[in-house]
């Protein structure tokens, strides 16, 4: 009964709207700075993981093409498997 207590009282004291008081730090980083991989570059790169015998996790950016925002692969990561 007392454990029980414990966790209701933990659930009670949080705050789900503390990210409105204080956002976490981010940065906007523009076009200039960003390089988007070419469709060989990532190919390569999911290959290079896969012969490694990872999972290739891909990490996209965002970026304005003719008015309409596209995402835009600018690295690729490995990752094990499991």
């Amino acid at each position: 009964m007392i454990l029980l207590s414990v966790f209701a009282a933990g659930c009670a004291t949080t705050n789900p709207g503390d990210y409105s008081v204080n956002p976490p730090a981010q940065k906007l980083v523009v076009d200039k700075e960003v390089h988007a991989m070419t469709r060989l570059e990532t190919a390569n790169a999911i290959q290079d993981c896969q012969a490694a015998r990872t999972r290739a996790v891909v990490i996209y950016g965002r970026r304005n093409v003719g008015g309409v925002t596209r995402d835009v692969v600018v690295d690729v990561t490995c990752a094990p498997l499991y």
